[in-house]
Formats: C-alpha cells, structure tokens, sequence
C-alpha cells in the first residue's frame, strides 16, 4: 500500500468518526431537520 492511499484510508476514517459524533450529538435532542453543514 502506498503513501498515497493510507493517507486517504486516514482521512475516510476520521470523517467516519466525525460524521460519527454528529450523528451522536443529532439523536440526543432528537431533532426531526437533519443539516448536512
């Protein structure tokens, strides 16, 4: 695997745990209007 692509796998996983934690911090209140910002 090159340099290249485990630079890209790093950054898919963090956006996987961001994407993670707002999903999260959205099903707390419960709100209905998701927002992709």
């Amino acid at each position: 695997m090159n340099l290249h692509a485990k630079k890209m796998l790093r950054m898919a996983q963090i956006f996987e745990e961001q994407r993670n934690d707002k999903i999260l911090s959205l099903a707390k209140p419960a709100t209905i209007g998701f927002t992709d910002s």
